[in-house]
């Protein structure tokens, strides 16, 4: 059943915009402020002692951000516990709501699964060590895979999406909003780039770096923008933050299909759990390539068909 008590608003749209633009502050500032924190040329964002210093900054980002959205919960809609837990889509929770998130998208992306799976014989190296190393002893893994998905998810999701459902915005408003704020939280990265691009022994020019630092971030925005119409859409329908965070984590973990090229070209590194050694194989003939793009459009038409009925949840945050 919809959480949309028979009260007035408790607090107003453009005071949960602004409370979503604050976390989005919180959230990079630290990226900026501390010397530890920016990746430089000398140390990158992959450098071990980067992340590590940034995961410690997100975990103190994400207290301070729970602290102002449940004061302002608390204060403004009298929230109860049990009330804050149900805004913030912790409970009650239903675990198949993640599994049926899981399968919706493994039906979008079952051309990029074959690809991995079959075509590149991925499924010859997982195991649980690889398991364990993709996502939770490298730190890369670490951050991509558990980190960024629950930290995200918490902030932009859960935080954000409570507040507009204290201030009653229709929920189709919520999906197509909420969004924009979880995008404008990865336009930093265009400082991140050109900083690194024009930085003491690169030779690039300063109009090239920007050029391509634009279209990398436009690129970006427009994907996790589009991303995050999805998943909040999945956070509504199942009032389920972990729902949620299943699809950041598995979109994170296949990355941007191919949509271009033919598939079983050349060398692939794809790395067993005992070797970083990448294993060549030969070229594939067209019709795996063949197959490949029927499975991108049959996969996005049954992305399309399932959507309704592999979201629908009792726990829904909001009738859509």
């Amino acid at each position: 059943m919809a959480w949309y008590p028979e009260a007035p608003p408790a607090i107003s749209e453009p005071t949960a915009l602004l409370c979503g633009l604050l976390f989005t502050a919180i959230f990079i500032a630290p990226f900026y402020l501390s010397p530890t924190l920016r990746a430089t040329p000398l140390a990158s964002r992959d450098a071990p002692a980067v992340i590590k210093a940034r995961v410690r900054a997100v975990g103190l980002t994400c207290i301070a951000s729970t602290v102002i959205a449940v004061y302002v919960l608390v204060s403004c809609g009298h929230a109860t516990p049990r009330d804050l837990l149900r805004l913030l889509a912790v409970w009650p929770v239903n675990f198949l709501d993640c599994a049926r998130t899981l399968a919706l998208l493994s039906v979008l992306f079952v051309g990029p699964l074959y690809e991995t799976i079959l075509v590149d014989s991925g499924w010859k190296f997982w195991n649980l060590a690889t398991f364990r190393a993709k996502f939770f002893t490298d730190l890369r893994g670490l951050r991509n895979h558990v980190v960024a998905p629950w930290a995200e998810e918490w902030v932009f999701r859960s935080l954000v999406i409570s507040l507009y459902l204290l201030a009653k915005v229709s929920p189709t408003r919520i999906i197509f909003t909420t969004p924009l704020i979880f995008g404008a939280a990865h336009v930093h990265h265009l400082i991140e780039f050109v900083r690194n691009g024009t930085a003491p022994g690169q030779n690039q020019p300063l109009g090239r770096v920007i050029l391509i630092g634009l279209v990398r971030s436009a690129f970006q925005l427009t994907y996790t923008t589009l991303f995050g119409f999805f998943v909040a859409f999945v956070h509504l329908r199942t009032g389920n933050v972990f729902a949620a965070v299943t699809a950041h984590t598995f979109c994170n973990f296949m990355g941007f299909p191919r949509v271009t090229g033919r598939v079983g070209q050349g060398v692939h590194a794809i790395k067993a759990a005992s070797s970083q050694q990448p294993r060549i194989i030969g070229n594939l003939g067209v019709q795996w390539t063949l197959v490949y793009y029927f499975l991108l459009v049959a996969g996005s038409y049954g992305f399309y068909k399932l959507l309704w009925q592999l979201t629908e949840s009792s726990n829904a945050l909001a009738s859509i």
